[in-house]
């Protein structure tokens, strides 16, 4: 699918959600809003599931099969994001990812004293599918078969492959910096806080 077809899909999407309309006792038009700041990241997931679903499974993408998923699985969609991110962004990940970066760039505690060897197109590739195989077993089987599993690969690809632009690799190293430098400062304030409510 183009970018223009994901930009009409998801402009659709939105007049569907947000601006169906109804007829009230006297014939006029009334707009409503099926959208909830309580399931705002649920009804994003749901739109990009119903993105790739289009093609396969097009009766779920549906107007009202669309409104009654959010109905009954918005808010438990929403909790299991929550949860999903909460772990993924907690503090015991974080230990782990830094210890990952640190091991990375400095191996054994040490800087190399010269710059790795590059690796082989062979080596690139298996580590490549290693990821992909990762990525994979990330979203619940039932939401892969929904999609098909090659259609999810396909997914995963386009995604990797767009990992692979330098610049947007260090937008992302800068952005992960900055967000690791707010949520240290955020908790040597508050650890500031109640040392000083201590004393």
């Amino acid at each position: 699918m183009s970018l223009s077809g994901l930009e009409n899909f998801v402009k659709e999407q939105e007049r569907l959600l947000c601006e169906p309309t109804v007829k009230d006792s006297e014939g006029a038009h009334i707009s409503f809003c099926v959208c909830s700041a309580d399931t705002a990241v649920a009804d994003v997931a749901l739109n990009i599931l119903c993105l790739l679903m289009k093609d396969q499974w097009s009766w779920l993408c549906t107007e009202n099969i669309q409104k009654t998923i959010r109905l009954l699985f918005g808010t438990f969609i929403e909790r299991w994001l929550d949860v999903g991110v909460a772990h993924l962004t907690s503090a015991p990940c974080w230990v782990i990812y830094l210890q990952v970066m640190q091991e990375a760039v400095w191996p054994g505690g040490t800087l190399p004293a010269q710059p790795h060897p590059e690796r082989s197109a062979a080596q690139q590739e298996e580590t490549k599918e290693q990821c992909l195989e990762c990525l994979m077993q990330l979203l619940p089987e039932l939401i892969t078969d929904m999609l098909g599993t090659e259609k999810y690969r396909l997914s995963l690809e386009t995604v990797l492959e767009s990992l692979q632009d330098a610049q947007i690799n260090k937008h992302h190293i800068f952005f992960d910096n900055q967000l690791m430098s707010v949520i240290i400062n955020s908790e040597s304030d508050s650890l500031k806080a109640s040392a000083l409510l201590h004393l």
